[in-house]
């Protein structure tokens, strides 16, 4: 397709908005999509490194595995490649309350509400922190290195994922195509342990595929994973705690120094120079608060992943009025 009409869409889309944030966000989208080529023309035409080629092999593989082996709609995502220097692709910006996970939300056109919202230039991403602390919000800034357009665009692979390990790659990709397999409008958390769910788990399984198990790869594997759901466990129970200190009849002063007492024991425990503060513990819910959720569905079904996810699409997209996506799936994970 000409790059005229790739970015007519897109033009379009940003026409009909009214939005700033939207609107300049939507340039840099369209700039990506039109500098985007595709794999096979760097491929055919001689010019990618070896190392391209076999993380184009890679990708490819991970794109198959995840349509015939898990039902997942690959359509034309990554099959494009945009060359870039960045390291990530947006700095995403999270926010929750000081006292409290209230979680802030942010609404946009045709998608809803999201719990984050990103910014291709990181200097806009922290002028909004810095709004957003000035306002009294705990805010957590992190680079995010792919998101889906669900289909609308034809989402592209970046210079900088040919670097990533398989696993992450495939954990990556297979996590944007479950967004395109399954999108609930306004139901932002849901749709990131679902993706989560998906991606971990079935990343896992194309590892297997390649390499066999038992291996050692899939030994490294799960040794890396034992070691992130640790850390993962740790910060859920950082979480508890500080609710049990806000739901307390405290004062906000005393609120505030127990709070610090609870995240500072975190942070030796971990070695954590970073900022650890509400909005940084809030994001481990929203990508996996209630990921049991899945894994108790999954292991009630024969631990079938392709079975699994369509499951969780029928039955979400079946549910009856008033009955959420979370309670779809755990009406009779039996079933």
């Amino acid at each position: 397709m000409h790059p005229l009409i790739r970015l007519a869409v897109p033009v379009v889309l940003l026409l009909l908005i009214s939005s700033c944030y939207v609107s300049t966000q939507g340039y840099h989208l369209a700039r990506d999509l039109v500098a985007a080529r595709r794999v096979e023309a760097y491929v055919t035409g001689g010019t990618a490194s070896p190392e391209e080629l076999q993380f184009f092999r890679n990708v490819e593989e991970i794109r198959q595995f995840g349509r015939d082996r898990l039902g997942l709609p690959a359509g034309n995502v990554y099959t494009t490649y945009v060359q870039t220097d960045r390291e990530y692709l947006v700095a995403v910006v999270s926010a929750a309350g000081e006292l409290s996970f209230t979680r802030k939300e942010w609404w946009f056109p045709f998608f809803g509400r999201f719990p984050y919202r990103g910014y291709y230039r990181p200097a806009s991403a922290l002028r909004m922190a810095r709004r957003l602390e000035r306002q009294g919000w705990d805010v957590f800034v992190r680079p995010v290195d792919a998101f889906s357009t669900l289909g609308f665009f034809r989402d592209p692979l970046y210079t900088y994922m040919k670097h990533y390990p398989l696993d992450r790659l495939a954990d990556l990709i297979l996590h944007e195509m479950t967004h395109g397999a399954l999108w609930v409008k306004n139901e932002g958390q849901f749709n990131e342990e679902f993706a989560f769910f998906v991606g971990r788990t079935g990343s896992r399984e194309f590892m297997v595929q390649r390499f066999g198990e038992p291996s050692p790869e899939i030994e490294d594997l799960d040794r890396r994973r034992e070691e992130r759901a640790t850390f993962r466990q740790d910060v859920l129970a950082l979480r508890s705690a500080l609710e049990e200190v806000f739901r307390s009849d405290a004062d906000a002063e005393e609120m505030r120094r127990d709070k610090a007492a609870l995240i500072s024991a975190f942070q030796e425990r971990h070695q954590i120079t970073f900022t650890v503060n509400n909005a940084y513990v809030d994001l481990f819910s929203t990508y996996s608060g209630d990921i049991a959720l899945f894994e108790d569905l999954h292991r009630a079904l024969g631990e079938d992943l392709e079975l699994t996810i369509s499951a969780v699409i029928e039955r979400v997209t079946t549910r009856p009025p008033g009955v959420s996506p979370k309670e779809a799936i755990a009406l009779d994970s039996t079933q």
